[in-house]
């Protein structure tokens, strides 16, 4: 694991997870409308880069933009990543194994959690994965 990551549960403009992965100075970022334990496809929409300091705070966003607090933090591997489309080993107290955000045209956006079928995989699901912990 050479990358932190982290996923916030953010309330503002609507509730949604805020997953943020260690690239340098910035975070890359994808808002998830929903929480990343389920199985997915989530629909999902790149941000624009974070600062660092979001992978370790919890509280109130500035300009009334909501309050946020961490779903999970922990180590990952930033395997495989292209113009539209990511593979992150991830591994957390919350969620260990392969994660995949792809767009997939008309700048739809998905994120496919450890235990979503990934399309074009071939078993199904990514054979790397090990699943969603509690």
């Amino acid at each position: 694991m050479n990358r932190r990551f982290t996923i916030l549960i953010h309330d503002h403009p609507f509730l949604h997870w805020d997953l943020l992965v260690e690239n340098g100075d910035t975070l890359l970022t994808w808002r998830l409308l929903k929480e990343p334990d389920e199985k997915g496809p989530i629909p999902c929409e790149p941000l624009p880069d974070h600062r660092r300091m979001y992978l370790d705070y919890e509280g109130q966003v500035s300009n009334d933009r909501g309050v946020v607090r961490q779903w999970t933090t922990g180590g990952c591997t930033l395997n495989q990543q292209q113009t539209d489309l990511y593979r992150l080993e991830l591994n957390s107290p919350r969620i260990k194994g392969t994660l995949w955000l792809r767009e997939e045209g008309n700048g739809e956006w998905f994120c496919y959690p450890p235990g979503a079928a990934f399309p074009g995989s071939g078993s199904g699901t990514d054979e790397a994965e090990t699943g969603v912990g509690d």
